[in-house]
């Protein structure tokens, strides 16, 4: 299992992705190459769950996040709030399978993911947590 999260409120603009300042549980198998993305290198099944809390920064504009798989959208997986009032704190989860197949030494299959804004409009995270389970 690993975790990382982040209780560092910060404001985020289209295309940013989120920042994990903190790893609760490590794994030998995930990794943390910079604080906004996770890495698995292991080939495996991997159950990945994303929460947060949010809201976005103008009245009655959505805030989205999206996962992101070695820097490609990952169709589906997206999470969006809508908040009544600017400032107004909701809850963004979303989680998914992924799908790490075996590497050789000319092909890398290591898996990056990332939980990317794509709202157009900018919102504020006050807490957020990536979860990653090996499932076999």
């Amino acid at each position: 299992m690993f975790e990382a999260y982040t209780t560092t409120t910060a404001v985020y603009e289209t295309n940013a992705a989120i920042a994990f300042t903190d790893v609760r549980y490590r794994d030998c198998r995930i990794s943390t190459p910079s604080n906004t993305s996770v890495r698995i290198v292991t080939p495996g099944r991997y159950f990945v769950v994303f929460n947060g809390v949010a809201s976005s920064n103008t009245a009655a504009s959505p805030f989205t996040v999206q996962l992101y798989r070695n820097d490609i959208p990952v169709t589906g997986i997206i999470s969006t709030i809508t908040s009544t009032a600017a400032g107004d704190e909701q809850t963004l989860t979303l989680s998914t399978i992924v799908n790490v197949p075996p590497s050789c030494c000319y092909i890398d299959n290591e898996v990056n993911l990332r939980i990317v804004v794509t709202s157009e409009e900018p919102g504020t995270l006050t807490s957020g947590s990536i979860k990653v389970f090996r499932l076999k």
